[in-house]
């Protein structure tokens, strides 16, 4: 009694069998829905096809290649920053970075976020926007005249209201994307401006007691 131009979508030209449409229920784009889904589908035939079984593959595959693309970033801005300031002291401005992506994850475990396959595309984005403000940080530091606890005080205070400007406006235009109806590409602002907003905050935290322990005045040495 179906029309043959809905028959023709679920019935093979050749042969036996049906194509089955299943509604899952809940948001399917997160990996523990996906896994679940997949689960349950294989347990009923091993053969099973989905588009969702394709989005998990492709979701391990990202987060895979994420982890070595993470690691490469991470060792090329070393060397840059090693070569810039021309000795082991700009891997400071790597503490800042390290800090604020591992509570940016800390904040998506606490919220209940989920990886899905659109916001692990801000772990790259992060790691080229977080370093910033250590890097500016660093700069001023190292053009302060001062001496001891008075030269990262002034430091800090000079470049303090310049990452913190820059970072409220990144957080604004990135956390905007975090009020769309799609909830990947909610997910996907919403982890941005979170962790653009734990990189400043290890910057001005983090940072000036790494270079009061690492870099001390040479009067304090003597």
């Amino acid at each position: 009694d179906i029309p043959e131009n809905f028959r023709r979508n679920f019935i093979p030209h050749t042969g036996t069998g049906y194509l089955m449409h299943i509604v899952p229920r809940g948001y399917i784009f997160e990996k523990t829905s996906m896994e679940r889904f997949a689960t349950q589908t294989e347990a009923i035939d091993p053969g099973v096809i989905s588009t969702e079984k394709l989005f998990l593959v492709m979701m391990d595959g990202t987060l895979a290649d994420g982890r070595q693309a993470a690691i490469l970033v991470l060792m090329v801005i070393a060397v840059l920053l090693v070569i810039h300031f021309r000795g082991p002291i700009g891997l400071l401005a790597l503490a800042p970075l390290v800090v604020g992506a591992v509570s940016m994850l800390g904040l998506m475990y606490v919220f209940g976020m989920e990886y899905n396959y659109i916001n692990l595309i801000a772990v790259p984005i992060i790691l080229g926007i977080g370093i910033d403000d250590g890097v500016h940080a660093l700069h001023r530091y190292h053009e302060d005249p001062g001496g001891g606890m008075e030269r990262v005080g002034g430091s800090f205070r000079m470049v303090g209201k310049a990452i913190l400007l820059t970072s409220i406006t990144t957080m604004i235009g990135f956390g905007s994307v975090g009020f769309y109806e799609m909830r990947g590409m909610a997910s996907f602002g919403q982890v941005l401006a979170m962790g653009v907003g734990t990189c400043f905050l290890a910057t001005i935290f983090v940072l000036p007691p790494l270079l009061r322990i690492f870099h001390p005045d040479r009067r304090e040495q003597a």
